[in-house]
């Protein structure tokens, strides 16, 4: 038997490197190499050019989440649907005529990811729903700038209120900055392509109900017919993206994932920041690790070509407690 003394330091040790909460926070070399030695780990980190400190990747966590679901927005569980679902899936494979699934966002710096998560969303499914017949990208600037219950903009928003706004206000058209195309373009320039970039959050745009390609903001609107959460588990999620196309999700980062570079995600160090909201666009398996295939909105030279993958099953950083999607008014 070890002395009280040695088993007391051999208890520390084991608690200090297995231990989620270390403050890594002044030392970003030391978290990577702790996350790229951490044991049978399924991801790598890396530095990257978008988030020189710590401070501009919290900018960019704007997804608010709640400890109590709200009692009155219906839940979808699909229960009653016997669907024999693939180990993988891709709702870019699924739906070919559909180009919005593909595409990548840049949110640049405003804590606009509630938003883009979103209409990327909403606009995938207004082409599935409609076979391809319409096609739109939703404005993001217009859902960040007047719904106003959705939360505070650029610093911030629920999920599910921005589902609600698009049943009950609809929203114009708009497409990126660099394009300036539909009715409200989003105003902000991609973080990594404008040399002249400020360090600090944008402020929210304000809420202009004029198109600025000359289009009828009332016209140009697209609606919502009904939204919703998924139930939280792996199959419902599944067989709602399956039935219905890409699926709005909020999840906790931590301070590990500001280095991710490729792999399955889950997390092993750092302290938990804030909130993130992101768009599931299918699922698969990689030797044996069940994960979701998730676009973000940090464009397409961050992680795998804008894209992550998560551990899917075990509701990996609260990823499968909080997801809401819609169906179009066609």
């Amino acid at each position: 038997m070890l002395p009280p003394v040695l088993l007391c330091i051999l208890i520390w040790s084991v608690e200090t490197l297995s231990a989620k909460e270390l403050d890594f926070s002044t030392n970003d070399d030391e978290l990577i190499d702790y996350i790229n030695n951490y044991p049978d780990i399924k991801w790598r980190a890396e530095k990257s050019d978008r988030f020189k400190t710590m401070d501009d990747f919290k900018m960019l966590l704007g997804a608010f989440r709640s400890s109590v679901r709200n009692p009155a927005r219906k839940i979808i569980s699909h229960a009653d649907k016997n669907i024999e679902l693939p180990a993988s899936f891709d709702s870019r494979e699924k739906w070919k005529e559909c180009p919005t699934i593909a595409k990548i966002s840049d949110q640049s710096n405003c804590g606009s990811c509630w938003a883009f998560g979103a209409v990327t969303a909403m606009s995938d499914r207004v082409c599935i729903h409609s076979a391809g017949k319409k096609i739109v990208e939703l404005s993001p600037t217009d859902l960040i700038s007047c719904c106003k219950l959705c939360g505070a903009g650029c610093y911030g928003g629920w999920s599910s209120s921005a589902w609600e706004y698009w049943v009950d206000h609809g929203l114009v058209t708009g497409s990126a900055y660099q394009e300036k195309t539909g009715c409200r373009p989003y105003p902000f320039p991609p973080r990594l392509l404008n040399k002249a970039h400020p360090n600090g959050m944008y402020r929210t745009p304000k809420c202009e109900k004029k198109c600025e390609n000359g289009a009828d903001y009332e016209k140009d609107k697209v609606y919502g017919r009904v939204s919703y959460t998924v139930d939280q588990n792996e199959e419902s999620i599944m067989k709602e993206i399956w039935l219905n196309g890409p699926v709005e999700a909020a999840y906790n980062v931590y301070e590990d994932f500001r280095f991710y570079k490729e792999g399955i995600y889950h997390h092993v160090g750092g302290q938990l920041l804030s909130g993130h909201a992101v768009r599931i666009i299918g699922w698969g398996e990689d030797k044996g690790e069940k994960y979701w295939l998730v676009a973000n909105s940090w464009n397409v030279n961050w992680g795998e070509k804008g894209l992550f993958r998560i551990r899917r099953g075990v509701n990996e950083c609260g990823i499968e407690g909080d997801i809401d999607a819609g169906l179009p008014k066609l």
